[in-house]
């Protein structure tokens, strides 16, 4: 009877770890299912600010090599490259610095993720934003902006990219200056990014343009519009000394021709033609184009300027004492 039961326990074990999953024992010790290609649950990869850290150790003395040569890795990948590191190579880097790095744990089986976003208003614009002050690398996107004026801007994009590219991103305010870097380390999203019709690497040098989706739709190409300006935009006053009076200015400004031409013409198609001929600059003169701008796109940040100003919605198109 002893056997009997001892082998219906034998039985039940196996079934166990072959349907629910288990761990198994070797040597009398729990052993961890491998997860992917190799990888065991302990494995885990580090998403930073790789450029920075660099930046960091170079100014006390260090190279890549010498880098390299402490690690036992090339850091170069994730400088240049952008990839994730192994945790235990991140812990020697860590040990280097001599002070804690901030940093995203990436878990195996969240290395990649495909993606597939729809073409809409919303992508449209989280396009735009990328257009302006985003940088594609093989596995990153890094939007950088003013963490100390555009506080407001800085939670509106990592809301809306957050729901739009169905990830949470990573922060990195920096300590020594205004910017701040909102960043996905995303194989996934990068690859959809780029099948949507942007391009990896340096946006000046490769004269990015928008994708062809969108400058054939009107809805698309103001969301895009949108982010572009939220981004590039410039709003400033303009003073009148003798009748201490001031009125507001808005230009785009950008180092991508295609871009300019872009903006340029979809402002002429919507009958707020900007004032010409147009450089790296382009501006709205007369208040009543000011108005027909904003009130087209819905700027965020034409709406936090006049929130930080204490002005109402209608001082776009007149002036306002000061």
């Amino acid at each position: 009877m002893k056997y009997i039961f001892k082998m219906i326990s034998k039985v039940v074990k196996a079934y166990a770890k072959i349907v629910l999953g288990l761990p198994e024992k070797e040597n009398g010790k729990l052993r961890s299912k491998q997860l992917g290609k190799g990888l065991t649950s302990k494995q885990k990869y580090v998403s930073a600010n790789w450029q920075a850290i660099y930046n960091d150790l170079k100014s006390k003395g260090y190279t890549l090599r010498s880098i390299n040569k402490m690690i036992g890795s090339n850091f170069r990948n994730q400088v240049y490259s952008g990839y994730n590191m192994d945790y235990s190579v991140f812990e020697k880097l860590q040990s280097i610095t001599g002070s804690a790095i901030e940093h995203s744990i990436i878990e195996p089986q969240d290395r990649y993720q495909s993606y597939k976003f729809e073409k809409n208003r919303d992508v449209a614009e989280a396009i735009g934003i990328v257009l302006g002050d985003g940088h594609l690398v093989t596995k990153e996107l890094t939007i950088s902006l003013n963490g100390e004026k555009e506080q407001k801007y800085v939670k509106y994009v990592n809301r809306f990219l957050r729901e739009t590219f169905q990830k949470k991103p990573a922060n990195y305010p920096a300590k020594d200056s205004k910017a701040h870097k909102v960043v996905f380390n995303s194989k996934g999203i990068i690859d959809e990014l780029v099948n949507l019709g942007l391009q990896k690497g340096h946006k000046v040098k490769n004269q990015v343009g928008v994708p062809d989706w969108i400058k054939e739709n009107r809805e698309f190409s103001r969301a895009c519009v949108k982010g572009l300006f939220d981004t590039d935009g410039c709003i400033s006053f303009t003073k009148n000394k003798v009748s201490k009076t001031r009125r507001i200015n808005l230009s785009f400004c950008s180092v991508s021709k295609p871009l300019l031409d872009f903006f340029y013409d979809f402002c002429t198609q919507e009958g707020i033609r900007p004032n010409g001929p147009y450089g790296p600059n382009i501006a709205f003169g007369s208040r009543y184009k000011v108005t027909e701008f904003a009130d087209l796109i819905q700027s965020e940040k034409i709406k936090n300027f006049l929130k930080r100003h204490n002005l109402g919605y209608d001082a776009l198109g007149k002036s306002t004492k000061y």
